[in-house]
């Protein structure tokens, strides 16, 4: 579509309206777009992910012979 609309903005022989109207095709395509939303930002600030409760390595612990660690 940018192709043909180009061509269509830098031909003489074309018509002076359509001309507009081909750059005014062009800008809606090409150019970013206002956002209306509004975006508000908490004051919460801790992590949006909590990570599980970390449990001890059972290679690391000290086994005592005849009970639990």
């Amino acid at each position: 579509m940018g192709p043909l609309l180009l061509d269509m903005i830098y031909r003489e022989d074309i018509k002076d309206h359509n001309r507009i109207a081909a750059i005014r095709l062009f800008k809606d395509y090409t150019m970013p777009r206002k956002s209306e939303k509004k975006v508000e930002i908490s004051d919460n600030r801790g992590p949006a992910i909590f990570l599980p409760e970390r449990r001890p390595d059972p290679a690391k612990l000290k086994l005592i012979p005849g009970g639990e660690p």
